[in-house]
């Protein structure tokens, strides 16, 4: 096999290794990237076509062997010997006549029974539905597979049963999509697993009986243990200003990598043979389940030294060798600061506060990853929780806990759609929604949107991309955006020149055509020089940079139109749209960064 195939997120723009990555569940299948947890199956073309142009035979030939097409239910129960064509062609008139589903009218018919008609939709990834209030719950099995385990990834076995000479296990899930879990409990038990779906509701009343009857609640692994190496890359990453830290299992080490001021710098590498157990230590200190292998998990490190000032997130990703371990540092001093203090102009402050007050409409946060657009919607919450409106968030894993507010977590065992739900059922002044790209519950965003207004976060590289992932990626009706989109706040993170070092500069000729309607005169030029207190990178921080597209009556004509990206933000700026590329030679001419960060940040 090729020792690496490095290819770019579509969608996160960040860099990974093709054959450590996990598949998705689609058909065909894509590389999940490990850093924002999402497929490129709705890539454009042009992407994937450079992806798999280009991809190396043995990454080829595994996408071959993952990919199992799904067969219409009247070819397979032909192939299977179970109906004639005589007989799936009178069942298809009488579907035509009736209007009903194929496989309820053959049951009608007497030719396939209730319970063979769910095992062939299942082969098809459609789910029968079942209520727990008329089954028993297998305890042995329960014992089998792990209470913990079933309370976590909300499943219950209820019985096996022989089919056509197999024994299948009948486990009921409230996300029976979730085919990890599916493949995780096949493994443990050696059957075959047939899943069902069952109302969330039904199964926490069902758990909650089984553990005030048979099971107790396992003790913490962790007491009275230390993880000094551990502790130690916390303590690194912290003192040298990581946003996160990557653990990356391979033969013979474990690489680790900062993610500092938006760049990844490699690290030395940890040996496995003197730290065999790194990756399990971790897990265990986060509360992750170490036996869980190929599940993507998250959880937090609660330390102490580090409790005051920092929150300490763990996520673990399944790859090749072992999991792939990102652990994100928050800094709660800077995290989430006053709306007022993040760098916001008068006028884009204004435009902002007026929207949302309005009460109703969908108001966009967006930003390339790692550009901290969750800081600055922490900043939105927090001044209209001081303003005492109702804060409702639904986020991937809690960033920070915040008093007075109402704070979702998305869960990879429900769908999005009903977390999204659940937090809508708190009758919000203000919904926040982080990270959300899935088509069905964006809808249901758009739909209540009528009621109060919506935050939701999109990674994009400028305002006009986000309309076109919301139009041409996402699936989101054009009429609906330009209906209920009231405003597009994209941000990019820009380092900061080190003030101990910077050094004059000439009138940079990357940006001179730029600055020609500018008093150049008044301002002074600088560049980065580096120094012990930048650790030579002449930087030292970041700051944030906002464009703010209102989607104004021509705008919203171009949404309807279809039109591409680059016209809308041509006509906007027609219109007195102010760029994120201009903001930043603003911040050039003041002396605040230097043409470096202006030419890394590509902006048209």
């Amino acid at each position: 096999m090729s020792e690496e195939y490095i290819i770019q997120c579509w969608s996160c723009l960040a860099s990974f290794d093709a054959f450590t990555a996990g598949w998705c569940a689609h058909i065909p299948p894509s590389k999940i990237c490990p850093y924002c947890l999402r497929c490129s199956c709705k890539a454009p073309e042009d992407y994937k076509e450079e992806v798999w142009k280009n991809a190396p035979k043995e990454l080829i030939e595994e996408r071959k062997s993952v990919s199992k097409g799904k067969e219409p239910l009247g070819e397979l129960l032909l192939k299977s010997g179970k109906i004639t064509p005589e007989i799936l062609q009178a069942a298809l008139k009488r579907q035509e006549a009736e209007g009903e589903k194929l496989g309820e009218i053959l049951v009608k018919m007497n030719v396939i029974k209730r319970e063979e008609l769910d095992l062939y939709l299942i082969s098809q990834k459609k789910v029968a539905t079942i209520s727990l209030k008329d089954k028993n719950v297998d305890i042995e099995l329960v014992k089998k597979i792990g209470f913990n385990y079933c309370l976590k990834n909300k499943c219950l076995p209820i019985g096996v049963e022989e089919f056509q000479g197999e024994k299948i296990l009948a486990l009921v899930m409230v996300n029976p999509f979730d085919s990890f879990t599916i493949s995780s409990v096949s493994s443990i038990t050696s059957f075959k697993v047939i899943p069902y779906q069952a109302e969330p509701e039904e199964f926490e009343n069902v758990i909650k009986e089984l553990q005030r009857k048979f099971f107790r609640a396992e003790p913490s692994k962790k007491e009275g243990k230390e993880f000094p190496l551990i502790e130690g890359l916390i303590r690194s990453g912290i003192r040298r200003g990581a946003e996160e830290i990557y653990i990356e299992p391979h033969d013979y080490e474990f690489r680790i990598f900062f993610r500092i001021e938006g760049l990844l710098f490699k690290s030395v590498p940890i040996s496995r043979e003197d730290h065999p157990n790194l990756i399990n230590s971790i897990m265990e200190l986060s509360n992750l389940d170490k036996n869980l292998k190929n599940i993507p998990q998250k959880g937090k490190i609660i330390l102490a030294e580090f409790r005051e000032n920092y929150e300490i997130h763990v996520q673990s990703t399944p790859s090749r060798f072992e999991n792939i371990i990102s652990i994100k540092i928050i800094d709660k001093n800077s995290f989430g600061k006053n709306l007022e203090e993040i760098g916001l102009n008068e006028l884009d402050m204004k435009d902002l506060t007026d929207t949302i007050e309005k009460r109703e409409g969908i108001s966009i946060v967006s930003a390339p990853l790692f550009n901290n657009s969750a800081s600055t919607i922490y900043s939105i919450m927090n001044y209209y929780r001081r303003k005492g409106w109702k804060v409702t968030s639904v986020e991937p894993f809690i960033h920070i806990g915040i008093q007075g507010l109402n704070q979702f977590e998305m869960d990879e065992r429900f769908p999005p759609s009903y977390v999204i739900k659940k937090a809508i059922d708190t009758q919000p002044d203000i919904l926040f929604v982080f990270s959300l790209q899935d088509e069905n519950s964006i809808n249901i965003l758009f739909r209540y949107s009528i009621n109060f207004p919506i935050i939701l976060e999109l990674n994009s590289r400028n305002s006009a991309q986000a309309i076109h992932i919301l139009r041409d990626i996402i699936g989101i009706n054009p009429r609906l955006i330009s209906e209920r989109l009231k405003l597009v706040l994209n941000q990019r993170m820009i380092r900061r020149l080190c003030d101990n070092c910077k050094e004059p500069a000439m009138t940079p000729f990357e940006i001179d055509y730029k600055i020609e309607d500018l008093d150049t005169y008044e301002f002074k030029f600088y560049k980065e020089k580096g120094c012990e207190e930048c650790n030579r990178t002449g930087f030292k921080g970041r700051f944030p940079i906002y464009e703010l597209l209102k989607i104004t009556p021509p705008i919203k004509e171009l949404i309807l139109k279809g039109a591409n990206e680059r016209t809308i933000r041509e006509t906007a700026k027609k219109l007195g749209f102010i760029t994120l590329g201009q903001n930043c030679v603003y911040k050039i001419v003041q002396g605040l960064t230097s043409t470096t960060e202006y030419l890394k940040g590509n902006f048209d």
